[in-house]
């Protein structure tokens, strides 16, 4: 019994840590980090499908950043970031774009660690760095590899198998001989081996100055998956070796390369193109159609796992018959899954935007608490709620004169069509503020 105790006391701390550690450190984790503490970071996002008008979409944003950033449970990221964040990553902003998603397979690996399946996890993340570094032209997707071998050593310390831990922790100490980590982060014993092994790898290894330059300058540059600041970029000291850089400008697309760093130094400068296609410039996600949830799980995920978000809200606009569906469905990061659709029929754009865009905020500020670790892969949709007073419609635009003309010409069968599509959404022409023709919707 006690071997099997001593066998995994790394992991079993591991979790315990996580779960028993003081909420006050905790909180002082979080606020180190820019989070205030009990607040999720979000970012709101545009959710395009062709059918409607960017800037009604946009307006229909705008309103709900402003909601979100009034309750308690957000941390709302500020438009201007978002949107520089767009235009800095052309190639996501398309359908059927790049999604940045290495990084889940790093997530991946920590989970088999949780559960004990070392071989799995070291499989996996040998694979994903492998794979990462041997691609034909470096990536732009902002892979932390620096992570992936720091959590490569973790599950090798956590299979008894030290040697191939420091050989980790020493490629990780290469990739970034300036970070660190804590016991926040992982277990005591591996802190103290990854101490132990970057003490010993930088007191052999060979460093050199490295210089990154761009055209256009103040370009953001990651670093092997680390965010180093903005050029011109200038590191006195650095280990030798091969190294992976992106760098990111809003208005271009972003630029990568694989660099091999010599112990007499390295000069490099990268010019940086124009996103040249407006359809690429677009400040948010476009999807072939607003029922695929994977796709937007997929797309959503991959705007916040580049912007270490935890969750990401997608925003949507549908013409129902005469009205408009305002939708935001919710990605978490961590889960890779969707929370219930929030949708709320609005009857008069964009008269009753604001009053739409305040229920939503509430409902995902409620449903942003529920932990989908029980149900990661369900994405059940809610109900519609109608806000607003109905619009008067002209005659020449009456569903009932077209009906008729339908019957006139096709025999009651074109009328039928059109009259079915009407103009619903619950209410009168002389309807009230607020009818209501389904439940909430509320997360599970």
């Amino acid at each position: 019994m006690q071997a099997v105790v001593r066998k995994f006391s790394h992991i079993i701390y591991f979790l315990a840590a996580q779960l028993l550690l003081p909420p006050g450190l905790w909180a002082k984790a979080s606020h180190a980090a820019g989070v205030p503490p009990g607040r999720l970071k979000v970012a709101v996002v545009e959710l395009y499908d062709g059918k409607v008008k960017p800037d009604t979409v946009e307006k229909v944003a705008d309103t709900l950043r402003d909601e979100l950033s009034r309750q308690s449970g957000f941390e709302v990221l500020p438009k201007p970031a978002t949107y520089a964040f767009f235009e800095s990553s052309p190639n996501l902003s398309g359908a059927g774009g790049d999604t940045l998603g290495l990084n889940r397979y790093l997530d991946q690996a920590k989970e088999f660690y949780k559960t004990f399946n070392f071989k799995e996890g070291i499989a996996l993340l040998e694979s994903t760095t492998q794979g990462y570094r041997s691609a034909k032209g470096a990536l732009t997707d902002p892979f932390l590899l620096t992570d992936a071998y720091l959590m490569l050593g973790n599950i090798h310390l956590g299979n008894n198998d030290s040697k191939r831990a420091q050989e980790a922790f020493h490629e990780a100490v290469r990739l970034d001989p300036e970070r660190e980590i804590t016991e926040l982060q992982y277990p005591p014993k591996t802190v103290a081996l990854f101490q132990k092994s970057r003490v010993e790898f930088l007191k052999k290894a060979k460093s050199a100055s490295l210089e990154i330059q761009s055209s256009p300058a103040k370009a953001e540059v990651t670093l092997n998956g680390n965010p180093k600041g903005t050029t011109p970029l200038k590191l006195e000291r650095w280990t030798v070796g091969e190294h992976f850089v992106i760098l990111r400008a809003p208005g271009y697309k972003p630029q990568a390369m694989k660099l091999n760093l010599k112990p007499e130094g390295l000069r490099e400068k990268l010019s940086l193109e124009k996103v040249s296609d407006p359809s690429l410039n677009r400040h948010g996600l476009t999807v072939a159609s607003l029922s695929d949830v994977d796709e937007q799980v997929r797309l959503g995920g991959a705007v916040g796992k580049s912007l270490r978000l935890d969750k990401v809200i997608l925003v949507s606009v549908e013409e129902i018959g005469w009205n408009n569906k305002i939708s935001a469905r919710m990605i978490d990061i961590k889960y890779q899954a969707s929370h219930k659709n929030q949708s709320v029929e609005v009857l008069d754009l964009p008269k009753d935007t604001r009053s739409a865009s305040n229920h939503i905020a509430k409902d995902l500020n409620e449903a942003a608490r529920v932990d989908l670790a029980k149900d990661p892969k369900k994405y059940a949709d809610s109900d519609v709620i109608v806000i607003g007073t109905k619009k008067k419609k002209s005659f020449w635009k009456s569903p009932w004169l077209w009906g008729l003309v339908g019957v006139a010409v096709a025999g009651g069968a074109t009328g039928a069509l059109l009259l079915g599509k009407g103009g619903g959404g619950g209410a009168s022409d002389n309807g009230a503020t607020v009818s209501i023709s389904g439940s909430s919707g509320r997360a599970p």
